[in-house]
């Protein structure tokens, strides 16, 4: 039979899982509104605008898989010239 402790602790790993999202949300405004351009006020709360709504309609969709059906885990992109 469980413990007191374990069940706290059972609870604390379980917001393990939603900090996932939030640390990604965090990496797309990053990517979006780039900290090595200047930005205007206005321009940067766009930016974030424009985040959280690419974020927030790519939320729940299906892990991408390739040809053969198989999922894929990462992001190829072309390397910047």
């Amino acid at each position: 039979m469980p413990t007191t402790q374990m069940l706290q602790a059972i609870r604390g790993a379980t917001f393990f899982h939603f900090s996932s999202k939030v640390e990604s949300l965090h990496s797309l405004m990053g990517a979006l509104a780039n900290k090595r351009r200047t930005w205007s006020d206005r321009s940067y709360v766009c930016a974030m605008q424009v985040s959280i709504l690419h974020f927030n309609a790519n939320l729940n969709r299906e892990q991408r898989s390739d040809k053969d059906g198989k999922l894929m885990y990462a992001k190829r992109m072309q390397k910047q010239r």
